[in-house]
């Protein structure tokens, strides 16, 4: 339910090109991506040495408008006995523009700060709550980024730093520092709250703005990355000037927001795929193209049938790093989400065996990665309609070799309108776009059916209400 094919064809794929129509902007090769990020040295005797000092010498003439540093005339005599300078390296990188892009950037291992730096990140569920509200609402969406974020605060304590053998003391924070995230997340929140934007007592990353019924807006930011939906355009437009009465930004409409990318169509609706993540396992497991004719499904029925049969062990690190990668990819494909379920469960002994099945489910994703997640928009009245949450849970009873059960639940946004008959909520559940789902294995063994079904309504039911709260 929820999943878009455009087009791709389940059948042997010839090894060139590589891309998708989805992914056609995706780099391919693991050269290409060391060109694109070469070390400080490497770019100075590369044949682009001229562009590199020009990018040197934009990111330098940036820190001097604010000031970011203040010479320390007299060099390392002139710190203060205890404090530690640390060095300051080149991070290159070209961007898929073309612009030639440094940064400079402290070497934060060599921090001996021992404050608190802890900053909070957006939840995952938030996000897709968010995402399956604003469409089903008919919210208007702008995705905001704060340019040179960790760069934006002063910092509260005293920070010395050395690049080209000179010494400064740092006026502004830079990116590096053990507390450049906590302390531009602390004057971020205190900035929107100046804004009257209310702040979420659940998920730190989430403000809320509600003027009338018809006049809100949502925001879920991550770090610097910002998503905003709201009910009119005068409402995006003022959180805009507000960031910006603060901070460099940039916006779109049809972007990535934590490497998801959002396309909406002529329709209205709202695609979800994440190309740059699937093209980096094709990159390395797949780089001549699929070893054998593409599969139909995402997990082999021999792979269940012979779960439990010997198999010499594989490389460990090899195989949580291909399943790590896969398993990113779940949020918007729910069609591999019992596969990933099934397979990570191998996760401490993998067998070959395993890693097998892990190389057949990225043969599944070359052939199908044209799909993605698939949200539906409301109509022009849905911005002031009530909207119901629905959960939908199940148990495959002893469905694992150890006894236990497989569970499995999902949940989307609908009208209330089409839920008002109460013997029959879920009548018209097909296809319209789950934003949440998950399979895993039950934590405990299910003395019968009824328990096992009993104990997939009790975790359904808590994501449920952590999703209400907010």
């Amino acid at each position: 339910s929820g999943l878009l094919e455009v087009g791709s064809a389940i059948v042997m794929h010839t090894p060139s090109p590589n891309v998708s129509s989805i992914m056609m902007d995706v780099p391919v090769s693991t050269d290409e991506y060391n060109r694109r990020n070469p070390t400080w040295g490497q770019a100075k005797k590369s044949v682009d040495r001229d562009k590199w000092l020009e990018a040197d010498a934009k990111e330098k003439n940036q820190h001097d408008r604010r000031p970011t540093f203040l010479l320390i005339p007299e060099g390392r005599s002139g710190v203060p006995s205890g404090f530690r300078i640390l060095p300051l390296k080149r991070h290159c990188k070209i961007k898929d523009s073309g612009e030639y892009k440094i940064r400079w950037v402290v070497l934060g291992n060599l921090d001996n700060f021992d404050g608190e730096t802890y900053a909070p990140t957006a939840c995952k569920k938030v996000v897709w709550f968010i995402f399956a509200l604003s469409l089903l609402l008919n919210l208007r969406t702008k995705w905001f980024d704060v340019t040179g974020a960790f760069m934006a605060e002063r910092p509260t304590r005293d920070v010395y730093v050395e690049i080209d053998d000179k010494v400064f003391k740092l006026l502004y924070s830079l990116y590096g520092l053990d507390d450049a995230a906590k302390l531009f997340n602390d004057c971020l929140e205190q900035h929107l709250k100046d804004g009257g934007y209310k702040q979420s007592i659940w998920d730190r990353c989430l403000f809320i703005k509600w003027v009338t019924s018809s006049e809100y807006i949502y925001i879920i930011f991550h770090v610097d990355d910002f998503n905003a939906s709201a009910s009119t355009d005068a409402m995006l437009k003022e959180f805009e000037q507000h960031l910006k009465k603060k901070y460099d930004i940039t916006s779109n409409e049809d972007g990535l927001f934590l490497g998801t990318r959002c396309t909406r169509q002529s329709d209205g609706t709202m695609i979800y795929t994440k190309p740059h993540q699937l093209q980096s396992i094709f990159d390395k497991y797949l780089p001549d193209g699929p070893k054998y004719a593409c599969p139909r499904e995402p997990m082999s029925a021999n792979y269940i049938k012979d779960i439990d049969l010997e198999s010499p062990p594989c490389n460990v690190t090899e195989f949580k790093s291909l399943l790590g990668g896969i398993m990113q990819l779940v949020d918007v494909r729910a069609d591999i989400a019992y596969s990933v379920s099934k397979i990570s469960q191998r996760s401490s002994s993998p067998r070959i065996h395993d890693y097998d099945a892990l190389i057949y489910l990225v043969h599944f994703l070359y052939a199908t990665r044209d799909r993605g997640l698939k949200l539906k928009p409301g109509d022009s009245a849905s911005a002031q309609a009530i909207v119901r949450l629905r959960g939908y849970g199940d148990c495959g009873y002893v469905n694992n070799s150890n006894g236990k059960s497989q569970y499995c639940t999902c949940f989307d946004l609908v009208p209330h309108s089409i839920t008002e008959d109460e013997l029959t909520p879920m009548h018209d559940f097909y296809n319209t776009g789950m934003f949440n789902f998950k399979s895993w294995m039950a934590p405990t063994v299910d003395l019968s059916s009824t328990e096992g079904e009993a104990g997939t309504v009790v975790e359904l039911y808590k994501d449920t209400i952590f999703i209400e709260e907010y």
